[in-house]
């Protein structure tokens, strides 16, 4: 009865100008958002339709739709895998992905949705564990919000949250098979050029997190740094060369890194060496003090160099390097995690 209702208010009489094809949706959308309002979803159903409403043209719309959303929020289970499906489809579309399910005939594919609403989706999904645990759909996620043909500054930034809450909270069963290809694509932004203009500050922020998610993924997949002494030149290069609001996530990814390569082969450890000898001669202080610092975590007390990078370090103008380079000439402790 409600239903019919609601059409005979949709229906035009004769004599009367037809709506116009904005009238025509917020007739139908605003009576839906409303819906969304009372409850009258589950809320697993109600948080899709919630977020893509607030995210509407029309302010009565969007004022409900964000009201919905506020509500189902607080109460729906984010690791009910029918929600997870639903906004990886709001982000990803139904075109055919190898592997991502069954094949979904041409006529009924649905393309994403717009870049406003999946920005929204990608901060929804970093509610959910199941979501970080949804391969091969987390991959698929990221990198066609990192590299999409419209992928917008405030898209990558949802990525890199969606990179990073994966690397947090993905098994290491499932983060294995993806964890190269997430470090190549790290390693591939910060290696862009930056953007002029007015994207540049949203940018320069977006590659402190990228440099943050090349840590937080060292300490999950080590076996692929510990093997490639190039990204730990890529990053103390990077101490030199980006500016100085980006070199606190610099050195906070080589100090993540750093455990990485206590287990590398004495080749690795060669050409290791050779960069933090440079490193600790550098005008940044923050790469003499990485160098330092990756001296008395990866050589053992008994190697000449390392001492004799710490003695070259030990009066240094900045007072946490020469700290840094004094703990690497006191005698170890036999209890320390330091190499001997």
């Amino acid at each position: 009865a409600a239903s019919e209702a609601l059409l005979s208010k949709l229906q035009v009489p004769l004599g009367v100008p037809a709506p116009t094809p904005q009238e025509y949706l917020l007739a139908r959308k605003l009576p839906v958002a409303k819906a969304l309002q009372g409850g009258l979803l589950p809320d697993e159903m109600a948080v899709p339709l919630g977020l893509v409403a607030s995210l509407a043209a029309h302010h009565e719309v969007r004022r409900a739709g964000e009201e919905a959303l506020k509500l189902c929020s607080q109460k729906v289970d984010w690791e009910e895998p029918g929600l997870v499906l639903v906004l990886y489809k709001l982000l990803l579309g139904d075109a055919d992905k190898a592997g991502a399910g069954p094949v979904v005939p041409v006529e009924e594919r649905r393309t994403p949705a717009e870049v406003p609403v999946r920005v929204g989706v990608l901060g929804l999904l970093c509610r959910s564990v199941r979501a970080a645990n949804s391969f091969p759909h987390t991959l698929q996620a990221i990198f066609t919000c990192m590299y999409g043909a419209d992928a917008s500054v405030r898209l990558k930034q949802g990525a890199m949250q969606l990179t990073s809450w994966t690397l947090r909270h993905a098994t290491d069963q499932v983060l294995a098979p993806m964890a190269g290809v997430v470090l190549s694509g790290l390693l591939r932004f910060i290696a862009a050029e930056a953007p002029e203009g007015g994207d540049a500050q949203q940018a320069s922020l977006l590659k402190g997190f990228t440099y943050s998610a090349i840590g937080q993924l060292a300490q999950r997949a080590p076996n692929l740094f510990a093997s490639d002494a190039s990204i730990a030149e890529r990053l103390f290069a990077a101490l030199g060369e980006e500016a100085p609001d980006l070199k606190v996530s610099v050195q906070e990814a080589l100090s993540l890194c750093c455990g990485a390569y206590v287990g590398a082969s004495a080749e690795v450890k060669e050409r290791l060496m050779a960069l933090l000898q440079k490193a600790s001669q550098e005008p940044a202080h923050q790469a003499r003090f990485c160098g330092v610092y990756w001296v008395n975590r990866l050589f053992p007390f008994h190697d000449v160099r390392a001492r004799e990078v710490c003695v070259g370090a030990v009066g240094d103008s900045k007072v946490e390097v020469r700290e840094e380079a004094k703990r690497g000439l006191a005698l170890p402790d036999p209890s320390s995690s330091l190499p001997p």
